[in-house]
Parts: structure tokens; sequence; C-alpha cells
């Protein structure tokens, strides 16, 4: 896992015509932009490569503690060690061989106080269920909207 920002590749220059043409057929397969962070994570698997961006200044608790297990090389041949299809895929805690690796710092406190979700695309930081201020390397990647894992609802009562 590295920290990266990506330059874009030089374009050679198009024709009016060609960009006309490109922007028509493009135009059916437009998706939504998706904003881009603050810091851009890039995760190599052995399936391809998984993108991050962390907004610092979304939640900089979280991203911290994040970005310091990635620049300490703590992530590097680590596994995807919980996948459930169509909920998250969960990395940062075991080695190739499953190995549970222990925390290099210190757990960090619940930011969910912050507003954010956990929505489709989103990475968080993964808890202990009955301690809050748990979250270490620990990190899950959410594949869909998982509204019951926002803390407030629980906080509420329901």
């Amino acid at each position: 896992m590295e920290i990266k920002k990506e330059k874009a590749p030089r374009k050679k220059k198009l024709t009016k015509q060609q960009k006309l043409q490109n922007q028509q057929k493009n135009s059916a397969l437009a998706e939504p932009s998706v904003p881009k962070g603050d810091i851009e994570v890039v995760i190599m698997t052995n399936l391809g490569k998984i993108r991050l961006d962390l907004f610092k200044d979304r939640d900089p608790t979280t991203v911290n503690n994040f970005v310091q297990y990635v620049k300490a090389g703590y992530y590097n041949n680590t596994i995807f060690h919980r996948i459930v299809d169509g909920f998250i895929i969960q990395g940062g805690a075991y080695d190739i061989k499953f190995n549970e690796k222990p925390p290099l710092f210190e757990p960090i406190k619940n930011t969910s106080d912050k507003g954010l979700k956990n929505t489709i695309g989103t990475i968080a930081m993964a808890r202990k269920p009955t301690w809050a201020n748990s979250a270490t390397s620990h990190f899950f990647i959410n594949l869909s909207n998982n509204r019951y894992l926002y803390s407030s609802i629980y906080e509420d009562g329901d």
C-alpha cells in the first residue's frame, strides 16, 4: 500500500471533430464526478488496485491514523480477512499467513460525531463492538450503504 498522487498522462491534441465525437460517445458513459481527497492511497492487491481518496479536513484523526499505518509499511503483506458480498471488505489486521498483527499505535477516539456515513465506496476504521474508542489498524470498505453501522443510531437508542 502506498500514498500516491498520480499525475494525468499527457494527451495528444485532438481536432475539433474528434473532440465532438468523443464528447458524444462519452456522454452516454459519463459517471458522476467523484470528489478528490487531500491524500490518495493506492492498495495493491493480487486482483488489481484500489484507489482511496482520503479527506483530512473532514476527519483528521481517522485520516492521520490510517496514513501513519501506511507510512510505517504496516499494511504491506496483509490480507483482506473479511469479505462479505454486498456488505464490506475488511483488512489491516492479518498477514498473509493469517497471523494477527499487533497495532503500532494507540487506539483513536471515535469520530462518529463528524457526521460521516458508511455509504457505498467509503472507508472506515473498524472498532471493537464493546469499545467505541478502539480503532487501530483495522479498516473496512463499504460495499453498500450500511446505515446500521452509524454509531449515532445506537446512541439515540434505536
